[in-house]
């Protein structure tokens, strides 16, 4: 069953042949405010405009759920540093009124089989909002 997806490089799913899903998702929505001083008062503030949401989750990139995880893994870097705009879905419904690019990725390696097949990667991610 599909739980969402970054485009179409990361699909979120649980299904009896694979397990990729998210844990902490966190998403985080400000305004852009500027701090005027006033003498003798404390100081005013003002209201510039919106500013880009930003992303965080972790992702478990585990072989024995039919994940590929230096693959999967390989795939991000790619949208990383080739900078492209994917539309974030989970359910069946878009997060925020548009698309995010992927600014970074943390990669803990923590099983490796013999040969160097990784087994298990735990990636945190975070997304900016693309404006």
């Amino acid at each position: 069953m599909a739980i969402g997806h970054i485009g179409k490089t990361v699909v979120f799913e649980t299904s009896d042949a694979r397990i990729l899903n998210f844990q902490k998702f966190r998403r985080t929505v400000k305004g852009r405010w500027a701090s005027h001083s006033r003498i003798g008062l404390k100081p005013r503030i003002q209201f510039l405009g919106p500013d880009a949401s930003s992303i965080t989750f972790t992702v478990v990139l585990n072989a024995e759920h039919g994940v590929k995880p230096r693959t999967t893994v390989e795939n991000i870097e790619k949208l990383i540093l080739d900078g492209i705009p994917q539309t974030v879905v989970i359910g069946s419904r878009k997060v925020g009124s548009g698309q995010y690019v992927i600014t970074e990725i943390g990669e803990e390696w923590e099983r490796i089989l013999n040969r160097g097949e990784v087994a298990r990667i735990t990636c945190d991610l975070t997304l900016e909002e693309y404006v």
